[in-house]
């Protein structure tokens, strides 16, 4: 995942992003849940030579 740490904290703080914090520095995020909220909120722009060369395969 390509996200900035700066990102990853903004989330946290709007609580837009599902988390579970251990310690005041150690936090986890549920994998389904987190694949889910970025299908949904981000969006990747592709490289037009990668989008190419995923249509060929």
């Amino acid at each position: 995942m390509s996200v900035s740490k700066r990102t990853m904290d903004n989330l946290i703080r709007r609580r837009r992003l599902p988390f579970i914090k251990l310690t005041s520095k150690l936090v986890r995020f549920p994998n389904a849940d987190v694949d889910a909220f970025f299908a949904q909120n981000l969006r990747v722009k592709a490289r037009e030579e990668a989008c190419y060369e995923l249509t060929e395969v």
